[in-house]
C-alpha cells in the first residue's frame, strides 16, 4: 500500500481532461477529494463548480460519506450518500 502525501495533488491524465486528487488535510474531516477538469474549459464562463467526489469519514460519526458535486451552476455538493 502506497500512502498519499498530504502535501501533494496528483493529477490523473483521463480522456478529455484530468482528475485533481488531493487529500483532505481537515483533521476533523479526513478523507480524499477528486475533480474533473475539462481539457475545454470555458474561462469566461467557468461552471462554479466542476464535478466533484469527496469521501470522508468525519471524526464525529462513525460513518463514512460521500459528497457529490453534479450541478455545475451550484457550489453546493448535491448529493450525501452515507455508509454504515
Amino acid at each position: 500500500m502506497i500512502e498519499l502525501n498530504p502535501a501533494a495533488t496528483y493529477k490523473l491524465p483521463i480522456k478529455g481532461g484530468y482528475l485533481d486528487i488531493r487529500t483532505s488535510i481537515d483533521p476533523n474531516y479526513p478523507g480524499l477529494d477528486i475533480e474533473f477538469i475539462s481539457n475545454n474549459e470555458d474561462i469566461e464562463n467557468d461552471p462554479k463548480t466542476r464535478p466533484r467526489i469527496l469521501i470522508e469519514r468525519p471524526v464525529d460519526t462513525d460513518k463514512l460519506r460521500c459528497l457529490i458535486w453534479g450541478d455545475p451552476k451550484s457550489e453546493d455538493y448535491s448529493e450525501c450518500i452515507e455508509f454504515e
